[in-house]
């Protein structure tokens, strides 16, 4: 069975595509570095954009599983037709570049910054490594979006919380922020991204 069969096979395809949504949070050091150290309007504007997100999600949900009910195609903008088809298919191909776009600039920001790659080379590493993986697994939307999402959104969760364990190891400023369940959620959400 080849990648993309398995990817588009697995059970736990739908937790792949829900984390892919989320994955929001990778562009919170970029918008913290846009306003600069006003801490407490970071935290109102990551608050804003989720609820935004979550409320977006669910009318979409709404609206098309009400209007097609288990007819609905697999990308649910494929049930349209006519013009309705070419609108949304114009705003899909926009929201996926415009996803793209930010998320290739933390990669650069990364390759650059942290890793000190010279000017071309992480312009260079963030465009070739999807289109490289594009051409050799010819993936289908479902299964990009549930690997990216299950894969780098799980590795990305784990990674952040274990920099959180280890800040509060080895830190010595108080944080902006304590969150209920703060000293047990970091254990939690790593088992949940484990499985």
């Amino acid at each position: 069975m080849c990648i993309r069969d398995r990817i588009s096979n697995s059970p736990l395809i739908s937790y792949g595509v829900i984390l892919f949504a989320f994955m929001g949070f990778t562009v919170i050091p970029e918008v913290a570095q846009e306003l600069g150290s006003d801490k407490k309007e970071l935290f109102r504007v990551i608050m804003i954009a989720y609820g935004v997100i979550i409320l977006l999600y669910i009318l979409f949900s709404y609206a098309f599983v009400g209007v097609y009910g288990s007819e609905i195609a697999e990308v649910a903008t494929e049930s349209l037709s006519g013009s309705l088809l070419w609108i949304a298919s114009f705003l899909t191909i926009l929201l996926f570049v415009t996803s793209f776009l930010a998320v290739g600039l933390v990669m650069k920001d990364m390759f650059s910054l942290d890793l000190k790659f010279k000017k071309r080379v992480p312009w260079f590493l963030t465009i070739s490594v999807p289109i490289i993986a594009w051409v050799l697994l010819n993936p289908d939307f479902i299964g990009v979006i549930s690997f990216i999402g299950s894969f780098t959104g799980g590795v990305s969760g784990i990674l952040i919380c274990l920099m959180v364990l280890k800040a509060r190891e080895k830190g010595n400023r108080k944080p902006e922020y304590v969150v209920w369940g703060a000293e047990f959620l970091p254990y939690l959400i790593i088992f949940v991204l484990v499985r």
